[in-house]
Order: structure tokens, then sequence, then C-alpha cells
């Protein structure tokens, strides 16, 4: 409950020592008590604000505009890519770097990045082809190459055997994400924005750039040939 709620409830008039709350109801506490409570309850708060406002300090300035950035599913790492650098890997609670993403070109243009769901891999879409990497050393895992525009979006499926891409060239392609290998392809009437699984891995949900009225569209994984 906020604050603000707790006050309204409770600290609304006195009574013989007591305190009234809206439903007219008199509580057992003293004001003394009451009193206490809220006091402990705004410092809990103060304390947890104080800590977020700690924590944001700790943002660092990159090097080159920032164009992607993702948090791992344990919130303890972030990972950011941008124009002409390489891709790092941040400590959420420092702020410090930890790792970079070694990419083949010493200044890439990554434009698409994705952590698997356990954390420990990270896809990453720069020039043409889908790497994915070890998060702990950003070694090279495997390239998936079949892509021949730009790559908007990544995601991992929820068990993270499969990445599924969709690309300004009109296509959502889905991959074998241990392999490396291209499962099928989807094609589009427009450039792909976004897309999105469903839990079970069944379903795409995607973001076409169109002005017509099916511009979210919804496909079956099987429907990728």
């Amino acid at each position: 409950m906020e604050v603000r709620d707790q006050l309204e409830l409770v600290a609304l008039r006195r009574r013989r020592g007591c305190i009234t709350t809206l439903d007219g109801q008199v509580s057992t506490r003293t004001v003394t008590a009451v009193a206490r409570a809220i006091r402990a309850t705004l410092d809990r708060h103060r304390a947890v604000n104080g800590a977020v406002a700690s924590r944001n300090r700790h943002v660092r300035a990159l090097p080159a505009r920032p164009v992607k950035v993702a948090i791992s599913p344990d919130g303890k790492k972030a990972a950011s890519a941008a124009f002409g650098d390489q891709p790092k890997l941040w400590d959420v609670e420092s702020g410090k770097e930890v790792a970079q993403l070694k990419m083949p070109r010493n200044q890439p243009n990554v434009q698409a990045i994705a952590w698997s769901p356990t954390g420990k891999s990270l896809a990453v879409f720069e020039e043409k082809d889908i790497r994915t990497l070890f998060a702990g050393s950003g070694e090279g895992k495997a390239v998936l190459s079949g892509h021949t525009d730009t790559v908007r979006t990544l995601v991992y499926s929820a068990d993270g055997k499969t990445i599924v891409s969709g690309a300004s060239g009109k296509t959502i392609r889905v991959w074998d994400a241990a392999e490396g290998t291209l499962k099928g392809t989807i094609t589009c009437a427009d450039k792909v924005n976004e897309v999105a699984l469903s839990p079970d891995g069944t379903l795409i949900a995607a973001a076409i750039d169109t002005t017509s009225k099916n511009n979210v569209l919804v496909f079956k994984v099987s429907d990728a040939k």
C-alpha cells in the first residue's frame, strides 16, 4: 500500500487518544504507536528511493550513440549496443563494464540484441548476420546467416531452443539457437518492426511497418517454411 493511502486510512483524527479510520472504526492502537508505524513506513520508502537514486547514478556514458539495450533475465546485467562500438555488458548494481562481446569488425553496427532465457547467451545482429555469444566471455557460439536486410528485432523462445528474427526485408526467420541453422521463413507484406513469441513457443506476433489495418499479425511458428 502506498504511504499516502496509509496516511489517509490511519492518521485522520484523534479521538480519546486513539486513531479513527475512514470507515469510522476506532483502532486499538494509540496515537503514538500509529505515528511510529507511519514513521517507520516513511523511513523504509526513503531508503528504497535512496537506493534507486544511488543506482541511477551508476549510468555510464558510452563512446558511441547507444541504439539497443537489454537486461538479463536475472536483472543483474545489462547489454548495450552502439553504432561503431563493440557491444558491452554492464553490472547493473555497480554500473561497471564486465565484458565486451567480440564482433568480427572493429566498429560494428549492432542493431538488435537479445538475452537467452538462462542469461548465459546473447543473440546479436550485425552486418546481415545474427551471432550468438557466450555472456560470460563474449566469445562467439554460432553464426546465423540468411538475412539480406537489416534485422530490427530478435527474441528467444522460453526454452531457449529457438530464435525468431524480424527484418526490414519483409521476412521473419525462425532459427535453431544451438545449431545456428534456419528452420524456416515467413514472408510479410512490409518491413517487420517487432516480433514476440508466445510462452509455449507456438505463435509469433509481428508488428508490420504498414499503414493498413493489418499491421499486427499472428503466425504459427509452423508457418515458417
